[in-house]
């Protein structure tokens, strides 16, 4: 790798810096040339990085590439201290619309976010209506992932208001009051809720909408709500759910960046907090690794969210080691320093070999062939309580074939009519 032509060494101790230590990136001058340092310091118009090898180096900022600059003026912003209307960690009261008294939602700020400049916002809807218990399943994977959740009181199955009326002009506050992070506002809900989600995410196409959480329901089926290219969709489904039928169908029908079917053991019910947890993950996952690497001003919470999955899929690896290596197969798609990349590689390399992770792997492409050939159908409604025999002929067999995985209860569960 060449070195910034325009870097000179210089020697001394300083002592501004910009609290913590920084992780190292790769810095780009305009030339093209490029070096992997760490932040130290901005001094007026010149920035001072910390080689591998431990020496100082400064830069005139001018020189550096725009996504660069980008970074340096992230670090440049004062620390906040948000203060809000309510408790951080706790759901919050009924807070209702400035505008409109007769539209609310209920809040919930993990602790992380209150030192945060911005903040990754979900926003779910409940097919009964919002209550600050419909957050419960959300909030271990709001904690871990450092997202704020908001839940719509008055959406629900049956309200004759449209959701240009109480759902597009709440997100709209949120997104004013809170500081929320424009590039990533991401929707989830149950059943009807789902359907709302995948409509704000097809009116949010164009501002950023970062991505749906969908959970017993497709995003459409008699009219897919189409999502934008960038954003991403993680899809949970009970194995009986009525509406296995059409989330593969919406699915196979959206192009957007990332998406992934999901089904668990059930029927037309919630995920449990465990499969949203790993959704939420997921998703932050995705957002980082297309985000464009270390010199972004995501390069922070990139770092940290590898090396916490790194520690996760460690432990995931004698117990589940198919979910270690799916985990293993996102975080090696990251631009990462590198240390940190070598880590991954290695984990990686060890799970390819694991007989085990890959006949999890193998019988993972297995569900999603059996979804793609027998449950995307044009007559969603003649599915309904139904078991199409085809389909259960072919997921018994699947049931057989992998009946030492995690997917064998699925697959036998597949071949029953839907509840």
């Amino acid at each position: 790798m060449k070195s910034l032509a325009v870097l000179a060494l210089v020697s001394g101790c300083f002592s501004l810096t910009y609290g913590a230590e920084h992780p190292t990136r790769v810095w780009t001058a305009l030339a093209g040339n490029t070096v992997e340092a760490s932040f130290v310091k901005v001094e007026g118009a010149m920035v001072f990085l910390k080689l591998e090898n431990g020496k100082e180096v400064r830069v005139a900022k001018s020189k550096l590439c725009e996504s660069d600059r980008s970074y340096l003026e992230a670090l440049e912003k004062p620390a906040v201290n948000h203060e809000l209307p309510f408790e951080y960690g706790a759901v919050s009261q009924e807070q209702k619309l400035s505008k409109d008294d007769t539209v609310s939602y209920y809040m919930y700020v993990p602790k992380s976010l209150k030192s945060a400049h911005s903040w990754p916002v979900l926003f779910v809807f409940n097919p009964g209506g919002g209550s600050p218990e419909t957050l419960n399943r959300y909030i271990p994977g709001a904690t871990r992932n450092g997202w704020a959740l908001v839940v719509s009181v008055q959406s629900k199955n049956g309200e004759k208001r449209p959701p240009e009326e109480i759902v597009y002009p709440m997100v709209d506050e949120v997104i004013a009051r809170f500081p929320i992070d424009d590039k990533r506002v991401y929707a989830s809900g149950h059943s009807g809720g789902t359907r709302v989600a995948g409509l704000l995410g097809e009116h949010m196409k164009k501002k950023g909408f970062a991505g749906l959480l969908a959970n017993g329901a497709g995003v459409g089926y008699d009219r897919v709500y189409m999502q934008s290219p960038k954003s991403s969709i993680y899809a949970l489904c009970g194995s009986n759910c009525f509406n296995r039928w059409d989330m593969p169908k919406s699915l196979d029908q959206i192009s957007c960046k990332n998406k992934k079917l999901v089904l668990f053991p059930g029927n037309h019910d919630w995920a449990s907090e465990a499969y949203m947890t790993e959704g939420m993950s997921m998703l932050t996952g995705w957002f980082l690794k297309d985000a464009g690497g270390m010199s972004t001003p995501y390069a922070t919470e990139i770092t940290c969210f590898v090396e916490r999955e790194l520690e996760e899929l460690k432990s995931l690896k004698e117990t589940q080691p198919g979910k270690a290596l799916m985990w293993a197969q996102l975080l090696s798609e990251f631009k990462l320093p590198a240390e940190l990349s070598e880590q991954v590689r290695k984990e990686a390399a060890a799970l390819r070999t694991n007989k085990e992770a890959l006949t999890y792997q193998e019988a993972e492409k297995a569900l999603d062939a059996l979804m793609k050939k027998h449950f995307i159908v044009s007559d969603h409604a003649r599915c309904m309580k139904r078991a199409d025999p085809a389909a259960s002929k072919a997921a018994k067999a699947l049931a057989e074939q992998y009946a030492d995985t995690p997917f064998a209860e699925v697959f036998r569960r597949l071949a029953e009519p839907s509840v």
